[in-house]
């Protein structure tokens, strides 16, 4: 859309090489030419070197704070003072896409009253890092649902055989339940037995996850840093938990396995861990 609004009269954009160019195509086909500054050896930006390119034909200069793909970032006053001074020349546009994994202070205040300045921000990423926790806790979900069917059709085979045979499995069929029960109860939260005493609050994985989605999708504005920290907590979380299922599959469970099939009990799926 900036794009489109600067491109009413065709002229040149001013940036960095390199820089972020997913959109440079379609700036392209709207009429719009590029001014590439090489980054110095050092890849950072030299602001101050933004200035000497601009001319009548300017109609904008993009910076992307902190900048991709070097990941290195501007100083906050030398960015706010130099989009003030060139503002006055052409238009100002400022990518903030990764200020809140550099956790720079955004520029935004400064453009609520020069309409020659833009500061864009951007959904994408809180959302992906939140779909990116919810399929892998659906992924540890779903191990756990194949090893309890599992459990179940080791415990039916056990009906034919007589109690010193059995006993021993019956045993880790408990042991493995239990396993998988602790597992759920941190992603879940553990039912309450009692009755008249209320729920008290538990944090869990499922829960946390839940709570940085409804805030990331309850509002109509770019993420906040309240938002990014209960999506940086459900990632932990989620990672923990992660974990703790591949720890579980990869020896408990394996050696569950190896219990179960020595005693020609053959009904054990291929296990993945989970990424």
């Amino acid at each position: 859309m900036t794009c489109l609004h600067v491109s009413k009269i065709k002229g040149d954009v001013i940036t960095t090489e390199p820089s972020y160019k997913v959109w440079n195509n379609q700036a392209s086909a709207f009429g719009l030419n590029f001014k590439r500054n090489p980054l110095p050896r050092n890849v950072k930006q030299d602001i101050e070197k933004l200035y000497g390119p601009i001319t009548s034909q300017t109609r904008m200069i993009y910076i992307c704070n902190p900048n991709n793909p070097t990941g290195t970032a501007l100083e906050r006053n030398d960015v706010e003072q130099f989009a003030i001074n060139a503002s006055k020349q052409t238009l100002v546009f400022i990518d903030e896409a990764y200020a809140e994994y550099a956790q720079l202070k955004t520029l935004a205040p400064i453009a609520i009253n020069n309409p020659n300045i833009i500061v864009a921000k951007t959904f994408s990423k809180v959302l992906k890092r939140l779909e990116k926790s919810t399929a892998r806790l659906v992924a540890v979900n779903d191990q756990l649902n194949d090893a309890e069917k599992t459990i179940k059709r080791v415990d039916a085979t056990l009906t034919g055989l007589d109690e010193k045979q059995s006993a021993p499995l019956k045993k880790l069929n408990t042991a493995m339940t239990d396993s998988i029960k602790n597992i759920r109860d941190y992603i879940f939260g553990k039912k309450q037995e009692k009755q008249g005493y209320g729920t008290p609050y538990q944090v869990t994985v499922n829960g946390r996850l839940q709570e940085a989605n409804a805030a990331v999708a309850g509002k109509n504005k770019i993420p906040d840093a309240q938002e990014v920290r209960l999506t940086e907590e459900a990632e932990f979380l989620v990672s923990d938990v992660v974990l703790r299922a591949n720890n579980f599959l990869s020896t408990k469970w394996k050696d569950y396995r190896n219990a179960v099939e020595s005693s020609q009990i053959k009904l054990f799926k291929e296990v993945k861990m989970i990424e």
